[in-house]
């Protein structure tokens, strides 16, 4: 594979990435619009199955990673994850400060519960959804735990193979088995039981870019996970996996096999893997301005929408290259100098 087909297959998926957190956006819009609830509720995509997507092509770009170069790896998580999620964690603070005292905050006619100290703590050490719900303010980082357990456990996986692939059969009989069994919903789930559920995916992913040379590794990935999906979200509230879950994380399986075979010029490439460099300041910050502007009752849709990709653009121009650089830039300076001597 040319390097070009390379950075083709990280374009593609940068633009998919970023189609996911647009969809998240989407439905947490609601928080700063009451009335943006009929548009959400003829989205056939739910941002939660979105994130089911994130889980997927995880998996498949940290296999990458680590196999590239396994040397720091948990050093070059740790300083992917931070800048964006402390931005984002900052940003929570801003509706607490300014709604007024009381049981819940009101934002755009929709309550939100307000936090426990233990949900803010567990939020702030990546902890939520383990020792505690996610805080109501930063709901949609219930995922980025689960995230960071996977990272935990990928060199594990790297080194014993067969243990991948125990977890991605007890994760999905366990996902499939949660809703007969009335577990409770992923975003508030605590003693890492979402991060239980939803392994697989993430398993998945890793285990198929690990297999994609072979025969029919692509089918087989496609169609386990539509199958899994499908079983998994049978009898679902459709305002929580919405009518296509299937459709959504299949298309996105479908998207990382076709990914690397997807001609794409130069200019556009750097279009899109942009787009999907943007997609995680986008997820990390959006949710607490959408509250805070939902505060204020009277924010039109596209302005907020407008302002949190901007936020996004922000965070990522102003915080995470410019730390990446340096981070990057002092991990390889030992390097730098043995090769000098």
């Amino acid at each position: 594979m040319s390097m070009g087909r390379v950075r083709d297959r990280w374009a593609v998926l940068g633009l998919v990435r970023w189609v996911l957190a647009a969809l998240v956006v989407n439905e947490h819009l609601l928080q700063a619009c009451s009335w943006w609830l009929p548009v959400i509720a003829r989205t056939p995509f739910r941002g939660r199955v979105a994130v089911f997507g994130f889980f997927l092509i995880s998996g498949y770009s940290i296999a990458a990673s680590f196999e590239r170069e396994p040397e720091h790896f948990y050093r070059r998580r740790v300083e992917r994850l931070v800048p964006a999620y402390y931005a984002g964690f900052a940003l929570c603070l801003l509706p607490l400060a300014y709604a007024p005292p009381g049981p819940d905050i009101h934002c755009g006619g929709w309550p939100i519960d307000w936090p426990s100290r233990l949900s803010m703590l567990a939020t702030a050490l990546c902890l939520q959804g383990f020792i505690a719900p996610a805080a109501s303010v930063a709901a949609q980082y219930w995922s980025l735990s689960c995230e960071v357990a996977y990272y935990a456990v990928a060199p594990l996986l790297a080194r014993f193979e067969r243990v991948a692939w125990t977890l991605l059969a007890c994760s999905a009989m366990i996902d499939v088995l949660a809703v007969a069994l009335r577990w409770p919903d992923h975003v508030y789930a605590v003693y890492g039981l979402t991060a239980l559920r939803l392994a697989w995916l993430w398993v998945a992913g890793w285990l198929y870019h690990r297999h994609r040379r072979r025969p029919w590794a692509g089918a087989w990935l496609v169609g386990g996970v539509a199958v899994i999906t499908c079983l998994a979200n049978l009898g679902q509230n459709q305002s929580l996996a919405g009518p296509w879950p299937t459709p959504l994380v299949a298309g996105v399986a479908l998207a990382i096999v076709l990914a690397p075979r997807i001609p794409l010029t130069e200019p556009l490439a750097r279009v899109l893997r942009y787009l999907g460099d943007l997609s995680y300041p986008l997820y990390a910050v959006h949710l607490p301005v959408f509250i805070w502007l939902g505060l204020h009752k009277n924010v039109p849709p596209l302005a907020s929408a407008a302002l949190v990709f901007a936020l996004a653009a922000a965070v990522h121009h102003g915080l995470e290259r410019p730390l990446q650089r340096r981070w990057k830039a002092h991990r390889e300076r030992p390097v730098t100098l043995d090769a000098a001597r």
